[in-house]
């Protein structure tokens, strides 16, 4: 059985050596380690070049949904039977492989070790279930059972791109991830495919970290005692890519043409009506949320990071 990891990697150097490190030092070892460099310039391409046991794809900017399109699509190319995935901010204990190679069998899609904060607090957004509401915001995911903790091996419906372990007879089935999703959603969309071939494990008692550096881009509002939390212009860009995504996701996987285009409207309304009490620059924040609504109505994934931000901040 052969088993890979994949790392993206973007402007994170030292996050990426403890990422790296932890992939070593694993108990059962990787039979190769594949880092995909979305254009940093922060160092990482120099200290890359120095590592002779690392495998290196350099490539522009195309996101975690573009690095991870590259790396999954060159690692499945190679023949591995198992490919290991993360961001560069994960690190793994030093066993959590070999809990995982213990639950593998060729019927389930991905196994999946529990993600966890700095402080070895249990972060749950990142395993979940998928949501049965007939109207739906933003999101897709529904938080699994508060006893998830207690439990050897959980069937899960979604999980983020940290730390999953993906059969290539799953990818051979349902494809790769959509890459010109840039960022957000990516993880979702391609759960949601994963199923088709079969399950997705969630292993709770086994642990990857996720050394996420948080900055401070959203500003906190306060109404009838309740927190809003509204992001920051300069970041406001990653609005459309959440919002088109999650658009995109509801029209590839619901069933009910209704229930997409409520969600489409609820969300879109919800969010304009947000930027007019909380927000400055309205009118083009405005703008990108309906911008996010057509592009994903007419299949339209083309435009990258870079108009966005000309189009919100010019």
């Amino acid at each position: 059985m052969k088993i890979v990891a994949v790392v993206v990697t973007f402007n994170r150097l030292e996050l990426l050596k403890e990422c790296i490190t932890s992939l070593r030092n694993q108990t059962r070892k990787l039979d190769e380690i594949i880092v995909v460099n979305n254009d940093s310039s922060d160092g990482t391409k120099e200290w890359l070049s120095d590592q002779k046991d690392l495998t290196k794809i350099h490539q522009a900017n195309l996101g975690g949904a573009g690095g991870f399109y590259t790396g999954i699509k060159v690692a499945y190319e190679n023949g591995y039977d198992w490919i290991w995935i993360m961001d560069d901010d994960a690190e793994a204990e030093s066993n959590t492989l070999s809990k995982m190679t213990v639950k593998l069998s060729k019927d389930i899609a991905a196994i999946c070790p529990d993600v966890y904060d700095s402080n070895n607090m249990r972060v749950s957004d990142h395993r979940s279930m998928r949501k049965n509401n007939f109207i739906m915001f933003y999101n897709l995911q529904k938080p699994l059972s508060s006893d998830v903790q207690n439990k050897n091996s959980v069937k899960i419906e979604v999980s983020s791109f940290v730390g999953p372990m993906i059969n290539s007879k799953a990818i051979a089935r349902v494809g790769l991830p959509i890459k010109d999703f840039f960022l957000h959603n990516d993880d979702v969309e391609y759960s949601l495919r994963l199923l088709e071939y079969g399950d997705i494990i969630l292993l709770p008692k086994n642990k990857i970290f996720h050394r996420e550096q948080n900055t401070k881009t959203v500003i906190e509002h306060k109404i009838f005692g309740k927190q809003i939390f509204r992001q920051i212009y300069s970041q406001y860009w990653i609005k459309y890519f959440t919002l088109r995504n999650f658009y995109f996701v509801l029209i590839l996987h619901s069933q009910s043409k209704l229930q997409i285009y409520m969600s489409i409207f609820f969300t879109c309304i919800r969010e304009m009506i947000l930027i007019i009490f909380f927000d400055d620059h309205k009118t083009k924040r405005i703008m990108l949320v309906l911008k996010s609504v057509k592009d994903a109505l007419e299949n339209n994934l083309t435009d990258k990071i870079g108009t966005i931000k000309s189009l919100l901040y010019s």
